[in-house]
């Protein structure tokens, strides 16, 4: 043990000896050359790994750059898909305003109609379920109408928040109508969402054309008077009839229809 302790101090003599003579011969300007010899044989090891380290640092700032970017473009991605729903949104509440203030500006004021929004079409497309219902004021046999005040059918099956309105297409359908020139009057039924609706029971002895425009006679108590249908497409007259018909082409196109107006009153 004591031989093991006495070689430790020896060596730590030793290194230290060899460190004091080379801090001498340093300042004595012996070890310049040697210096200079082992700066030019470590320098090129030296640039290595400087560049190696210079880099490594570069792509590792490229890779969290290229990171950043990412995660800042995951960002706009949201952000622009927001602001895209919120324009859509914009553009359908102006669409609907727009509606709002053509329908207004009609026949009829604000306060005798309520504004409700199609839900649904029935298989034979000749109803459509509205959002509005018995609790909103919605009663049975009113009529509808889009924007403009347009003939689309009426009321006939009322629930508390929704109902369902027969479109002037359906077989069951008939408006007391008249063309808005002559005054020629007669009784326009439907004929099922493949076939336009035919004006009935209008004396041959009426002259009625292709192009006169139908309206609704008011001779119904269902629709008021002056709100426009359709107009002609075609006229029928059969020598061995009583009566001649003609068909109605609606102006409303029932597979656009988004939205309709439930007239109140009967005025």
């Amino acid at each position: 043990m004591k031989i093991l302790f006495t070689k430790n101090w020896l060596i730590l003599a030793g290194v230290a000896v060899v460190v004091l003579l080379l801090v001498f011969l340093n300042s004595q300007g012996f070890l310049g050359g040697a210096k200079n010899i082992f700066f030019k044989i470590s320098s090129p090891f030296l640039s290595f790994f400087q560049n190696t380290s210079n880099k490594i640092s570069d792509f590792s700032q490229s890779f969290l750059r290229t990171k950043d970017l990412k995660k800042e473009n995951e960002i706009l991605k949201i952000e622009n898909l927001e602001n895209l729903s919120q324009i859509v949104k914009l553009k359908e509440v102006e669409r609907e305003n727009k509606i709002l203030r053509e329908q207004f500006a009609g026949l009829i004021n604000e306060e005798t109609q309520i504004f409700a929004r199609v839900r649904g079409f029935s298989q034979e497309r000749t109803s459509i379920v509205i959002n509005q219902g018995r609790e909103q004021g919605v009663l049975k046999d009113l009529p509808a109408v889009a924007a403009g005040n347009t003939v689309v059918g009426r009321v006939f099956e009322v629930e508390p928040d929704f109902s369902k309105v027969l479109l002037i297409n359906s077989f069951q359908s008939q408006v007391a109508a008249m063309t808005s020139e002559t005054r020629v009057k007669g009784i326009l039924r439907g004929k099922g969402a493949q076939d336009y609706p035919i004006l009935e029971m209008v004396s041959k002895e009426k002259e009625i054309k292709v192009g006169d425009k139908i309206i609704t006679s008011g001779f119904d108590n269902i629709f008021p008077k002056g709100f426009l249908i359709g107009e002609i497409t075609e006229v029928k007259k059969d020598d061995l009839e009583i009566f001649q018909e003609a068909k109605v082409r609606p102006r409303v196109d029932f597979d656009d229809l988004e939205e309709v107006f439930i007239i109140t009153t009967r005025k």
